[in-house]
């Protein structure tokens, strides 16, 4: 065999080496077990209204704790392709599945980050009595994750430092 033969030959098993790669790259540090939404799960053909944000509301950017480092917001989907989670991925590579919903409801859902604010919730704009500890109104001093469904129900997890852990609040119904 020629050595250009050789060459070609040799290039072509690396570059398929490193196409059978790209799923598993385009994947890298996520949590185990889940991946990103492929276009057929996360389509609405007849509204398109993911086409308004640059991330599709599929993720956010922001810091979410406090730390001064970026972390990420992003719905993700099972391995098995059951279900979709809201995963954070904080900038110390600590990762916090927030909640964890059916496949079938994901083309509806999307994130979105929220900044330093202050703004009414659920239960202070009337949709119901605030419960004991239940903020009327939230003032946001750091980034937050805004969880929606699209032209209905809305939540902002914000972290709590005193519990190193992300709370709920419903800002609509």
């Amino acid at each position: 065999m020629s050595n250009a033969r050789h060459q070609v030959n040799a290039f072509a098993v690396v570059a398929a080496w490193l196409l059978a790669g790209l799923p598993a790259l385009a994947n890298a540090g996520l949590p185990a077990g889940w991946r990103q939404p492929l276009p057929a799960e996360i389509s609405t053909p007849a509204d398109p209204w993911r086409d308004r944000d640059s991330e599709a509301f599929l993720r956010a950017e922001g810091d979410f704790d406090g730390d001064g480092r970026s972390d990420r917001a992003e719905l993700l989907v099972s391995s098995d392709g059951r279900h979709f989670a809201l995963f954070v991925l904080l900038g110390t590579g600590r990762q916090l599945r927030l909640l964890r919903e059916k496949i079938s409801v994901l083309p509806a859902f999307g994130v979105a980050k929220v900044v330093p604010s202050t703004f009414p919730t659920a239960c202070g704009k009337g949709y119901w009595e605030c419960k004991k500890g239940e903020p009327s109104h939230l003032s946001l001093s750091r980034d937050a994750i805004m969880f929606f469904k699209r032209e209905s129900a809305a939540s902002v997890f914000v972290w709590s430092a005193s519990r190193k852990a992300f709370r709920r609040i419903w800002v609509s119904d």
